[in-house]
C-alpha cells in the first residue's frame, strides 16, 4: 500500500505543470489575452521555459482540437498534420522559441 502511495506521488509531481487533456477554452484564452499573445514567455510558463521538448507535457493528440481563439480562419487540421511532421520544433511557429534555440 505504501509503494501505491509513493507511486502516485511521483507520478503527480511528474506531471505537475502538464497540460492535462480535458482543459477547456477558458483555460486557454488566457493566453491570448496577454501581452505576449500566442508566444510563450518565461513569466507565463516558468516550469517549461528553456525546454524543448514541448510534447512531453503538451499532448500532441490532446491539443489543438478546438479552436479556442476566436478566430475563424483557423486550420486545426493543418496544424495538427505540422505537429505530427515536425513534432517539437513546430510548436516555435505559433509559440515562439520558450528561450529555446531551434
Amino acid at each position: 500500500m505504501r509503494l501505491l502511495a509513493s507511486a502516485l506521488a511521483f507520478a503527480a509531481l511528474a506531471l505537475a505543470g502538464c497540460d492535462p487533456a480535458w482543459m477547456s477554452c477558458e483555460e486557454v484564452e488566457g493566453m491570448l489575452e496577454s501581452e505576449a499573445g500566442l508566444e510563450v514567455v518565461e513569466e507565463e510558463h516558468p516550469t517549461g521555459w528553456g525546454q524543448d521538448r514541448c510534447l512531453t507535457c503538451h499532448s500532441a493528440e490532446a491539443m489543438h482540437q478546438r479552436n479556442c481563439t476566436g478566430l475563424t480562419q483557423v486550420d486545426l487540421g493543418a496544424i495538427q498534420d505540422t505537429v505530427a511532421e515536425r513534432g517539437d520544433a513546430s510548436c516555435a511557429d505559433c509559440h515562439g522559441h520558450n528561450g529555446v534555440q531551434w
